[in-house]
């Protein structure tokens, strides 16, 4: 009997099931670049904000 009892198999942060590691390694170095470039455009878009709502306050004062 022991030999047929299945084990439950608890998906956690380790390597699922038919993937390598390197492909481990390669989605979490995508979805840090994913993240690191939507980070980058949001701050570019933060900055092109404050940069028009500077120029129309200076035109609005002149």
């Amino acid at each position: 009997m022991a030999k047929n009892k299945k084990t439950h198999h608890r998906p956690g942060p380790g390597k699922p099931r038919g993937a390598t590691y390197a492909q481990v390694l390669a989605h979490k170095a995508a979805v840090r670049r994913g993240l690191e470039q939507a980070a980058r455009d949001a701050t570019v878009q933060v900055q092109a904000d404050t940069h028009t709502q500077r120029a129309m306050w200076l035109m609005v004062c002149s």
